[in-house]
């Protein structure tokens, strides 16, 4: 297998699993979390057109066609996926509390405490400190 062919075949490879890994997970993925995967793949697309030498031959064209469409569609797809997430806020707790009674003040919803730690780095979340800045999803 020659470089070029290695190199499009592990940009291929990487925007096929980070595909996956977004239709598995991106309800429990932050936006930057989103982006900095598919920012990879789309790196390795950009190292694999690089070493495409010669753009004028049918097979370096198709490839670099290919892999360019590829690099695309996975765009796209992440842009939906990043729109049809409700914004980041921040909000600050106003009283000493644990994070599941935070939740469920704020949100009516206690099992929000979840997506709260994903969010945030909360080292205990039995008692999160008057003053903490917590970043959540505005809905």
């Amino acid at each position: 297998m020659t470089a070029i062919a290695a190199a499009a075949a592990l940009a291929s490879s990487r925007c096929s699993s980070v595909t996956d890994q977004l239709e598995a997970g991106s309800n429990d993925m932050s936006a930057a979390e989103i982006e900095a995967l598919v920012n990879g793949a789309l790196n390795l697309v950009d190292q694999a057109l690089a070493a495409i030498p010669d753009f004028t031959a049918a097979e370096s064209y198709d490839l670099a066609n290919a892999l360019t469409a590829m690099a695309a569609r996975l765009e796209t797809y992440a842009q939906a996926i990043l729109e049809a997430k409700p914004p980041l806020i921040e909000r600050v707790v106003a009283a000493d509390a644990p994070l599941l009674v935070w939740a469920h003040e704020t949100y009516g919803d206690s099992s929000r405490a979840d997506e709260l730690l994903r969010l945030n780095s909360i080292p205990d979340p039995l008692l999160v400190p008057a003053g903490t800045r917590l970043r959540c999803y505005a809905v």
